[in-house]
């Protein structure tokens, strides 16, 4: 009840449902094209982290190789992308 609402938490709410794991950086990108990597900043990173949990996803570890190698790792759950689809379908008159 204490804890106010993010608008960044809408926005990880209607990120598309092809999207079910990322880095922050990805995340990040993802919600804000006109951004560059340079200036995504600490402030930004801990308060996206903040939504994406808040929002259902979930820190699963981080990345072993690849060019994400050492990076936090983010997953949807299963339930907030039955969610998104519903809604995405609530749109269209069947």
């Amino acid at each position: 009840e204490r804890i106010e609402n993010d608008p960044w938490v809408e926005m990880i709410q209607g990120l598309s449902v092809d999207i079910t794991e990322g880095t922050l950086k990805q995340i990040c990108k993802e919600l804000f094209q006109d951004t560059n990597e340079s200036q995504i900043s600490t402030q930004m990173t801990r308060r996206l982290s903040t939504c994406l949990i808040q929002a259902g996803w979930k820190r699963d570890g981080k990345y072993s190789s690849g060019p994400q190698r050492n990076q936090g790792r983010f997953v949807r759950s299963a339930e907030d992308i039955a969610n998104a689809t519903e809604d995405a379908h609530e749109d269209y008159d069947f």
